[in-house]
């Protein structure tokens, strides 16, 4: 809080030499994370496929919710074989 405080007073920074900070502080924070996380699949190589398995379940779910569920084969087969049956002489009918 008492840095804040005498960041009022501080002179003020341009609007590029900000987001330059703000640039290099993200990329070493996504540089931490992606070496933590290697650290971690490295250590854990069973649970990382788990991971990795349940998250390609989870979007293929939600990829599968998003598309119109179009006709399978079996769908079409079954539609085929149902319109054969009405073509049967009536002594092969059950």
């Amino acid at each position: 809080m008492a840095q804040s405080q005498y960041d009022r007073y501080a002179p003020q920074r341009s609007r590029p030499d900000l987001a330059t900070d703000v640039g290099q502080q993200t990329l070493g924070q996504v540089s931490d994370a992606a070496t933590t996380a290697r650290d971690i699949a490295r250590q854990h190589p069973l649970a990382t496929l788990a991971v990795a398995g349940g998250l390609a379940f989870a979007i293929g779910a939600l990829w599968k919710l998003q598309r119109p569920s179009k006709t399978t084969h079996v769908d079409t087969l079954m539609e085929r074989l149902s319109g054969l049956q009405r073509q049967l002489p009536k002594q092969w009918r059950a």
